[in-house]
């Protein structure tokens, strides 16, 4: 074949190939890919998701094809002991996707995070701050909920003044306590939470670092026997500590009515120089600042030594000089779906959080600031969402920082995650006020609080405790013998 023939016979091909493509059928358009779902929402009353949600869901439904029911729940009053189990269901009857409190994850029934939406990412759930990624955020090991708030306690103190006088936040717990004596000296005001309604966290987020081992699951209760540990040495040393904590502060402020607003409160107007808190919301919408205050921030105080369940011996850790064991969940939300939902409506409900609970703009614009705390490395880029706005640029910093340190942390542990959470922990306050009060020894009162456990799992059902505990903590249920 000839030079010229070969070029007609390319041109004819060509000239084909462009008819061939006039003639051909339009592709075919994807239908909706959730046509005929119905996804019911179950969301808590008092926030107004209602309202702030309401384009978005139209936009999805409309986009989706799917249909959706929302509806508000009450949450109730924690303080109450009921049946938890009982009122988690009732509340998120018929619901595929849930927001609720995280406190309450041990007693829904709720569905991983399937693998698909895992590999696709969509969700970014390895954005995450990794302790709260592979702790509260992870049931039963695996990958199930989206924090939406998760908050931790923080050491605020005033810079300026600590400065001055030649101090320095303090590490361990130990420290704070020798650094609460040098603040009274110089007759200024360091305050806790310690009111009846926070008690129980406070003195918590203390005791972990002593009772919590970092190469041992167990904490609250015995994850192979379901017994309580809260009269463990860890618990009583930490007990013993914090009356005389209290004490010392109680000489310049009432820390015993004091909620962490409270706290937050009084750094910010100036009323004392430190105070242990986390980002909530103050009474007052303004704070009169005294003109030279400056704010810092760090990590609670740890513990340079934990206590051994196995050798029965307090331990030296090799890993860090300082066990910092950081505790979250004791307040804030989430985001899940039901496991009772079929697959469909599930994905449904995973596509819907990824449009409204994933990227930092969008999320902040359907949860108001009352009901979101800063959870994902990416929303470090906009540190301003994550406090109060009562701070400087450079306070914030401060903050945030302190708050990521303690949530990358894979020390962190959830504030008593079991079925019947109320309930202990209101065995737990009473007991924390009786030796407050001078009624027992440390070792006494703990001791009663860990019977007092014990009648309440017994009541509740000692397997459905133990395996709701295993579950939260990241633990397959304990398999029948």
């Amino acid at each position: 074949m000839s030079r010229t023939e070969r070029f007609l016979t390319v041109c004819c091909l060509l000239v084909a190939c462009l008819g061939c493509g006039e003639d051909e059928t339009p592709p075919t358009v994807e239908s909706a890919p959730f046509e005929g779902i119905q996804l019911q929402i179950a969301v808590p009353a008092g926030y107004d998701l209602q309202t702030s949600w309401q384009l978005e869901l139209d936009e999805w439904s409309a986009r989706t094809g799917a249909t959706y029911e929302l509806h508000e729940y009450d949450v109730g009053d924690e303080s109450t002991a009921g049946n938890e189990q009982q009122k988690a269901n009732a509340d998120a009857a018929d619901a595929t996707l849930v927001v609720f409190p995280i406190t309450e994850i041990a007693t829904r029934q709720l569905a991983p995070i399937s693998k698909e939406m895992l590999s696709a990412d969509n969700l970014h759930f390895s954005d995450l701050f990794t302790g709260l990624r592979d702790g509260p955020a992870s049931v039963a090991g695996k990958p199930t909920l989206l924090p939406i708030s998760s908050p931790v306690l923080v050491y605020y103190y005033r810079r300026d003044v600590f400065d001055d006088a030649g101090l320095s936040p303090p590490e361990t717990w130990e420290q704070h306590l020798k650094l609460l004596g040098e603040l009274d000296a110089r007759e200024l005001v360091s305050v806790s939470p310690w009111n009846e309604e926070f008690r129980t966290t406070m003195f918590l987020a203390r005791a972990v670092a002593y009772a919590k081992h970092p190469h041992q699951y167990s904490l609250f209760f015995d994850v192979e026997t379901g017994a309580p540990l809260i009269d463990g040495p860890g618990f009583v040393r930490a007990l013993n500590e914090t009356r005389d904590a209290i004490d010392l502060m109680q000489k310049r402020a009432d820390v015993l009515t004091l909620s962490p607003g409270d706290c937050r409160q009084m750094l910010l107007s100036g009323k004392a120089v430190a105070a242990i808190s986390f980002e909530t919301e103050t009474k007052d919408s303004e704070i009169e600042r005294p003109a030279s205050a400056n704010i810092g921030c760090v990590r609670l105080p740890g513990n340079p030594t934990a206590y051994n369940r196995s050798t029965a011996e307090w331990e030296t850790l090799r890993d860090e000089p300082i066990n910092r064991c950081t505790l979250t969940a004791f307040d804030g939300l989430c985001a899940a779906v039901s496991a009772d939902a079929s697959q469909l409506e599930q994905r449904a409900a995973w596509e819907l959080l990824v449009q409204i609970a994933v990227e930092t703009r969008k999320l902040t614009q359907v949860f108001p600031p009352q009901t979101r705390s800063l959870c994902r490395e990416s929303q470090l880029s906009m540190p301003d969402l994550w406090t109060s706005g009562d701070l400087s640029t450079g306070e914030t910093d401060q903050v945030v920082k302190a708050i990521t340190a303690s949530l990358r942390d894979t020390r962190l542990v959830a504030e008593m995650p079991v079925v019947g959470r109320a309930r202990f922990r209101t065995a737990l306050s009473d007991g924390i006020g009786r030796f407050l009060a001078d009624e027992a020894t440390a070792e006494a009162t703990l001791k009663q609080v860990a019977d007092e456990w014990r009648s309440i799992a017994a009541d509740i059902g000692e397997k459905t405790v133990l395996s709701s505990y295993r579950r939260s903590i990241g633990l397959s249920p304990k398999r029948k013998r």
